[in-house]
């Protein structure tokens, strides 16, 4: 998927921005929320980091972020290892803290909890799950550190790995929609999707590109 250009000043220098979610781990298999928990990644997953490391080798960026939490890091680590990188560590990078919400699955939330589940379902942006944050304090957290990286390397090409959550932002900020508006696109495990920045605009180039991961489709082996 791909979005049309914005009004942007072709004289200024733009940071072309590869904004990755980490590659599948356990609680993903398992549909479980984590959150600013963690579980590791899968033979799967790790497979598709693999696969995200050979995609970039050929072009690497010029640096490498990501969030610090294991299953990102551990993606990133990998498109490092290949393209002779080090990967900064950022905390702000991290997904949505879903407080008392994590390590459950939709169906356990709904029946231990169906109070909280009807509120996280309403998509108030000002809910905060017990001991978690909002999703408006979630996008105060993110946002601001995405645009200070990607004001730091203008005129580069740098790579993000970080959350399902925190690239879904960055999409709704390109397309303008609300916070409250409901989720209208899919977001795979190790997917690559293409940012400009530039004059504090975002502009989508591409969506959801797993193009790399082809080769591990229908591998029964990967569990």
């Amino acid at each position: 998927m791909t979005a049309a250009d914005p009004a942007i000043d072709p004289h200024d220098e733009m940071t072309w921005v590869s904004l990755v979610r980490h590659a599948e781990t356990v609680w993903n298999r398992e549909g479980r929320m984590q959150g600013d928990r963690d579980s590791p990644l899968t033979l799967r997953g790790l497979a598709q980091a693999q696969a995200l490391a050979a995609a970039f080798e050929a072009d690497p960026p010029s640096h490498i972020y990501s969030s610090d939490q294991g299953r990102a890091l551990l993606t990133a680590q990998a498109v490092a290892e290949r393209c002779g990188l080090a990967v900064l560590a950022d905390r702000r990078l991290r997904e949505r803290h879903y407080g008392d919400l994590q390590g459950l699955t939709w169906h356990e939330l709904r029946g231990r909890h169906p109070d909280l589940h009807a509120r996280f379902h309403s998509r108030d942006p000002d809910f905060v799950p017990p001991g978690g944050e909002s999703t408006r304090a979630f996008q105060a957290r993110v946002m601001p550190a995405l645009e200070a990286i990607a004001s730091a390397h203008r005129g580069e090409r740098i790579l993000i790995v970080t959350h399902g959550g925190v690239v879904g932002l960055v999409y709704r900020q390109v397309l303008s929609m609300p916070l409250d508006a409901p989720r209208d696109y899919r977001l795979d495990n190790a997917s690559i999707n293409r940012f400009r920045w530039a004059q504090g605009q975002w502009q989508l180039q591409v969506w959801g590109d797993t193009g790399h991961l082809e080769t591990l489709q229908g591998r029964d082996d990967l569990v």
